[in-house]
């Protein structure tokens, strides 16, 4: 997402990698944070949880980066 022309870019190669859907969600969320954000990115707030599929991966990612920090 570029903030400055509110436009979303996606390449091609999304879909054919099958994870255009994700893609699309993701990309979805940053338009909603900017307009929450009046054109700048903002977080928005949600008070949400991940679902039990989504959870190992988060807790994976969450230990990458704590370890990276470190």
């Amino acid at each position: 997402m570029r903030e400055a022309d509110k436009k979303i870019w996606i390449n091609p190669v999304v879909f054919e990698l099958h994870i255009g859907t994700q893609t699309l969600i993701h990309e979805a969320v940053h338009a909603a944070q900017v307009c929450a954000g009046k054109g700048k990115i903002k977080t928005l707030g949600l008070n949400l949880q991940p679902s039990n599929y989504a959870r190992p991966f988060l807790s994976l990612l969450l230990a990458i980066a704590q370890h990276s920090v470190l």
